[in-house]
Formats: structure tokens, sequence, C-alpha cells
């Protein structure tokens, strides 16, 4: 059985796991442990967070795998790849980070969200949930990149939902306060990104000198037509 078949297995694997262990989680768990506005505020700051995300890392995704073979060189780091997805991840985190404090508002009527004290409290877990994610996309695409598809999977989709439930367990047990909960919460969600890293670095990629002379005219325009096609699709539109 080839090497892309049992992952294939193994994802899917993890991937069901995760979704029973998921509905657990929000269906029983969150519901006889927290409150109607705790549990409401749990699922709106992931919420933003998913959004904010999308649009974070600027449509590169899907321009990054669909460009990666041009950049495929073992023996060269790949071509500077995974420095110039940190360094676009970063940009457009700022840029979404400073549009969010002056958009508020409007984000809150997208979600169809009311703002309220206790949002207001733990609005700062925006920064690192979104930032965390965000890098856990970018490291977890460039190890599918290079044939790693199912660690970033098992975090992602099974991993992470344990390190949550186990916070929920321990909030329903009263071990912990709501705002120690959000504490732990934020950083069963940070958890896969920092394994994430690890697992590049453990494997020998995580290279993150730049290597902008590799990048050509053709090359650029390609990436940039790619990205701003995805970014752009994935704009909420009035209906």
């Amino acid at each position: 059985m080839g090497i892309i078949v049992k992952q294939t297995i193994k994802s899917s694997i993890y991937a069901y796991l995760g979704v029973a262990l998921g509905f657990f989680t929000t269906s029983w768990l969150m519901p006889h442990s927290m409150t109607t506005e705790e549990n409401g505020l749990v699922r709106l700051l992931w919420s933003i967070t998913v959004l904010l995300v999308q649009f974070s890392n600027l449509g590169f995704n899907t321009a990054g795998i669909r460009y990666f073979p041009h950049f495929r060189d073992e023996k060269n780091s790949n071509n500077g790849f995974l420095f110039l997805s940190c360094m676009i991840s970063l940009i457009g985190f700022v840029i979404c980070m400073g549009l969010f404090s002056i958009y508020k508002p409007f984000i809150y009527k997208l979600l169809n969200a009311e703002p309220s004290g206790i949002l207001e409290e733990n609005l700062y877990s925006i920064i690192p949930l979104t930032l965390f994610t965000l890098y856990f996309n970018v490291f977890d695409n460039y190890a599918k990149s290079l044939y790693n598809a199912t660690t970033g999977t098992f975090w992602k989709e099974f991993g992470q939902r344990i390190f949550i439930a186990i916070s929920i367990i321990i909030f329903l047990l009263k071990l912990v306060n709501f705002q120690v909960f959000i504490i732990l919460w934020q950083i069963a969600i940070c958890l896969p990104t920092l394994v994430m890293i690890g697992k590049v670095w453990y494997d020998g990629n995580l290279n993150l000198k730049p290597q902008l002379n590799f990048l050509t005219p053709q090359l650029i325009r390609g990436i940039a037509s790619l990205s701003a096609l995805t970014f752009l699709s994935g704009l909420p539109r009035r209906s």
C-alpha cells in the first residue's frame, strides 16, 4: 500500500474521530458546563477567528499549494517558500487586525452578534487565536506539500478537540473559573501550531532564509493572480 493511500486512510480515521468528539463537546459538554452567554462567547470568538484567518492569509494558501512544485528543491530549502508563506501571512495578519479594530461593528453584524460586556472583556483572545490558527495552516500546508498529510490532520481534527474537551471538563468540575477556562481553551487551540512547527523542524524542513531572487516576474504574477482570485472569492456578499 502506497504512502499516500496510508496517509489518506489515517487522515480519514482522525477526521471521523474528531467529528464524533466535536459533536459530543458542542452538543453535551458545553451546554452542561456553561451558561448560554458563556457558550455563545466561545462560539463567537471562534467564528471571528475563522473569519479573520480566512482573509489573513491573503489567498496565499491556495496559491502556495498550486505553485509549490515550482519551489520544490530539497537541497536548496525549497527556494525560500516557507519564508514567503510566513511573511505574506504576517502582513495579512497585521492588516486584518487593524481593519478589525476599525470595523468591529460590521464584523458583529456579519456574524449576527451583539456586542456585550463579556465579549469586550475577552476580545483580546482574538489576537493569539487568529495568529496561531493562521500559522497552523501555513505549516500544515507546507507539511502536506512535503507529503506529510497526517500530522496536521491528527492535531487539528482530533488532538485539538481532545484538549478542548479536557479544558471544558475541568471547567465543568468547577476546578477553574471561566476566565481561566478561556486561557485553557486558547492553549488547546494554539497547541497544534507549535506541534506542526516542531514537526517541520524535526523533519529538517524549517528554513526561513529568504530567497527572493528566485521569484521571477512570471512566478510573482501567477501567485498574485491566484491569491487575489482566492481572496476575492471569499469576501462576504450582500444577499
